[in-house]
């Protein structure tokens, strides 16, 4: 039997045109064809949504068509965040943060690059793409004052996912 994946565990790496072409191929040789028409109209979908988010960034600033989809998916995460912290509140003292970061990528100043991070304070970039290391995330953000806010780690959560990742089985976060 194929692998069967849900269309929502796909995340924004996943190869939507990969699972089209595997879909296709599944209803083709007849394997749980109705199964593989519906992941077919979802997949479909998700690669339209894919298309008009590219599509409407482009609007934005036209050098976009050489930005990565994940930039271009984090630039919408970002603005969400700007969003909900203007209707919410800013206890946290994010907002300058991610204003300067949504300028930053959008002039070009800043490329997102997996696997690395920056360091923000207070709406200013404080370090160049780097390797996450702990021991400097905790020197840096106790020497900006990170516990009172205003401090922020881009790609950090990418980097702790991996890490999780890479745990053993065994290895508990509770």
């Amino acid at each position: 039997m194929p692998e069967v994946h849900e269309v929502k565990a796909l995340g924004p790496n996943s190869d939507i045109e990969g699972q089209i072409q595997r879909c296709h191929e599944r209803i083709a040789e007849n394997i749980m064809p109705d199964v593989f028409r519906q992941r077919l109209r979802e997949y479909m979908a998700s690669r339209e949504e894919n298309e008009q988010m590219r599509s409407s960034e482009f609007e934005k600033f036209p050098s976009s068509e050489k930005f990565s989809q994940d930039f271009i998916l984090r630039v919408h995460e970002l603005e969400t965040m700007r969003t909900d912290l203007k209707n919410s509140g800013d206890s946290s003292k994010q907002l300058q943060n991610i204003k300067a970061l949504l300028s930053a990528y959008r002039s070009g100043r800043l490329d997102w690059n997996p696997g690395l991070v920056t360091y923000w304070s207070n709406g200013v970039q404080i370090c160049q793409p780097r390797l996450f290391e702990w021991d400097e995330f905790e020197l840096v953000n106790s020497e900006h004052e990170g516990n009172k806010g205003g401090f922020w780690t881009e790609g950090a959560q990418q980097e702790l996912e991996a890490r999780m990742a890479d745990r053993k089985p065994e290895t508990s976060l509770h």
